[in-house]
């Protein structure tokens, strides 16, 4: 059965017209103001009270002026004391004109030219004294307010003031804020929107009410979902500054970090529920499970569990709280074989704490495996007692890294608490020293002769619109091994690595995959997607050789999507050569957006058209409140900047339906088809396969089927 969708082609359920809309469009023609990010027209009391706010951009600009003082620290001298100088000019043309109107009009032919010119110089003393004390009354009255706004911020908290009235915009936001949600203070400047994407979804409401009435009962918790996944809770105050006719012009606001104090609250709860499971004679199997469950919302990760080594070299998991499905799909080590490599087997092995990420340097096993579980960090601590190793607690993230320093520290203070309970759970007969078991035998991969004989071959993975149609097709490398059987990048990449053949890898595969893609291009597919390590970019002739490649098989380069995959920093010279792509109009997309490099630092810098969600938000999407607030902001996000969205690893029906409900432009997964070879595919492509696609279901009020 093929997709349908009721949603307009080309277009989000988020970007159609409502009523809503229309009365923000027919109010912003009326009136000329900007909206207030995330207040509707009908709820805006600039356009609800318009006795009280005056409607134009001529009453706007008479407002400004009436209102000299300013207190924005940005601009130059002209953007902050300018009003007082206009307030100062428009004194000096009216009383000007009065006087000699005045002059003339009771003085003689002889005496009006003295009369006038005694006039206009008392005019123009007391014009001069006029600008001379707002400019000073503006100048301590901006002093007062940047002091106020250091006290704030050297207690580590962020402060800002928005104004509503006449300009709708952010004047000041504290250069802190960069460090907490990778925004700059001139990107909330330029653009106010921008910084309520990363609000978390369940808070946005909240926060657009309180700029619109800007006050609130005490403190207000709100919630931030940084690129890298991380939630951060913050404590705002809201002070509304008003004018001298009663309007609300602008609200000034103070942000608390509270996210340590908050685990330090649960660290706390968390030590004493277990001296209180203990006193209530819960066994010891219970109480390492609770503590696992508080430990994953404390480190807000997504699983936790704890294992026992045992002398053959495996672990065995006791119990686990969180995404214990993910658990029950993993095998852990803690002998020396390849799975033994992770943090839970360096952790037993070496008697310390352990942190590993896949972005980082380690056994490229390991980190392998970790990618393609959708792992972004893990965090693994030995359990001691009298000096012997008696278990490992062990916390995994799939979304950023949230083990800093103290939290570790917190960490490893609950797990010293747990250590004499664990111990009860503990082998008797256990040695950590007796590693009987080695290495598992694994096949060797010859990356030199998979080149030389040519049995390096894409295979495709669809790229779907919400109707259906196969926009895009994503190569993905494999390689055939001499008995025919397909090996996957998880066991060649890392031998490509070992033996320095990664370049000369990846250009066999762009070879082979323009040459196989050239004539479905021809026949009406949009692109093809092919993926770059950073290693690659800079390597000696890569655009020569693709440029070579593309008007060979006659291609034009905005038919080819090059995703850039995360394997390090983009060093200067990278960010060069996409600059260069760009400008012979290739297109680039930022790969697994949301963990490890590929972060809103990463998207500032890189030139790129498409932005590809990781699969490991879209796997938990439908069970995970973190999952859905960063891929709805990372959408919302793709729609200020004006990039394409891809999900990837979509799997399931619900998924789709809430990724298309969401915003999603592209839809990419197990669900339409796993990875085919070209034969396959190009049946594919011909509409041999696709009947049996689901349906999915929106909210819009009509159905469409299309495939390619």
């Amino acid at each position: 059965m093929p997709i349908t969708t009721n949603v307009d082609i080309g277009r989000h359920p988020e970007r159609s017209t409502t009523d809503a809309d229309d009365r923000r469009v027919r109010a912003r023609k009326a009136g000329g103001l900007a909206p207030i990010p995330g207040v509707d027209a009908a709820d805006d009391p600039r356009y609800v009270h318009r006795r009280l706010y005056r409607f134009g951009r001529l009453r706007g600009w008479w407002s400004r002026v009436l209102d000299p003082v300013q207190l924005d620290p940005g601009g130059g001298w002209w953007h902050r004391y300018g009003p007082a100088v206009w307030v100062a000019a428009l004194y000096a043309g009216v009383s000007g004109a009065y006087v000699v109107m005045s002059s003339l009009a009771v003085s003689d032919g002889g005496t009006a030219a003295a009369e006038v010119g005694k006039g206009l110089a008392f005019v123009a003393v007391t014009a001069l004294l006029l600008a001379v004390l707002l400019i000073e009354y503006g100048r301590r009255a901006s002093a007062a307010a940047e002091r106020l706004r250091s006290l704030i911020e050297s207690t580590g908290d962020l402060t800002y003031r928005f104004r509503r009235w006449p300009n709708v915009g952010f004047e000041y936001m504290s250069p802190g804020i960069t460090h907490w949600i990778g925004l700059t203070p001139d990107d909330h400047y330029a653009n106010p929107d921008i910084g309520l994407h990363l609000v978390h979804p369940d808070d946005r409401g909240r926060l657009s009410e309180l700029l619109v009435d800007g006050r609130s009962d005490g403190t207000v918790p709100i919630r931030w979902v940084a690129p890298d996944g991380r939630v951060l809770h913050t404590a705002h105050d809201f002070f509304p500054v008003h004018d001298r006719r009663g309007r609300m012009v602008a609200v000034d606001g103070r942000i608390r970090d509270i996210t340590d104090t908050r685990r330090d609250r649960i660290e706390a709860e968390l030590g004493l529920a277990m001296l209180g499971w203990l006193a209530d004679g819960l066994d010891a199997r219970t109480v390492i499970e609770r503590t696992c469950d508080g430990i994953v919302r404390m480190m807000e990760v997504e699983v936790a569990w704890y294992g026992v080594p045992l002398p053959d070299g495996s672990v065995r998991l006791e119990c686990a709280a969180g995404a214990t499905s993910f658990v029950d799909s993993i095998e852990i080590r803690w002998d020396d074989g390849p799975l033994g490599a992770g943090p839970t087997g360096s952790a037993l092995r070496e008697g310390v704490p352990v942190m590993m990420r896949p972005d980082e340097s380690g056994d490229v096993t390991w980190r392998q495996r970790a990618r393609g579980a959708a792992v972004t960090a893990v965090l693994a601590v030995p359990l001691r007692v009298d000096g012997r190793t008696v278990g490992a607690l062990t916390v995994l993230s799939r979304f950023g890294n949230p083990f800093d320093d103290r939290n570790i520290e917190r960490f490893e203070r609950t797990v010293g608490r747990l250590a004499l309970i664990a111990d009860q759970l503990t082998p008797s007969d256990h040695d950590l020293h007796d590693r009987s078991v080695g290495r598992p035998a694994t096949g060797p991969i010859d990356v030199a002769a998979a080149l030389a004989d040519g049995r390096v071959e894409p295979w495709w993975q669809p790229q779907v619109d919400p109707t259906g149609r196969i926009v895009a097709l994503e190569a993905l490398l494999r390689v055939r091994d001499v008995d025919g059987s397909i090996m996957t990048p998880d066991r060649v990449i890392p031998a490509a690595v070992d033996a320095g053949l990664m370049v000369s890898l990846g250009r066999q595969l762009r070879s082979r995959a323009i040459t196989t893609a050239a004539p479905w291009l021809t026949d009406g597919l949009d692109r093809i997607c092919l993926n770059v390590a950073v290693e690659e970019l800079v390597s000696p002739g890569f655009i020569v050789e693709l440029d070579d490649l593309v008007a060979a098989n006659r291609l034009t380069a905005d038919r080819i999507e090059l995703e850039l995959v995360e394997t390090g920093p983009l060093s200067s010279d990278g960010l060069r050569v996409l600059e260069r792509l760009v400008s012979f109009g290739y297109r680039i997309s930022v790969d697994d957006y949301g963990s490890g490099w590929a972060s809103l630092g990463h998207l500032a810098r890189i030139p790129a058209l498409v932005l590809k969600i990781d699969r490991m938000f879209v796997t938990d999407l439908t069970t995970s409140d973190r999952a859905r607030a960063l891929v709805q902001s990372t959408f919302d996000l793709g729609r200020v900047l004006d990039l394409e969205t891809v999900a990837e690893g979509v799997e399931t029906i619900e998924q789709a339906e809430l990724l298309c409900e969401m915003g999603c432009d592209l839809l990419q997964g197990f669900l339409f088809s796993r990875p085919r070879p070209s034969d396959e595919t190009a049946l594919l492509l011909a509409g041999v396969g696709t009947d049996d696609w689901p349906t999915l279901h929106t909210d819009a009020s009509h159905a469409t089927t299309a495939h390619s």
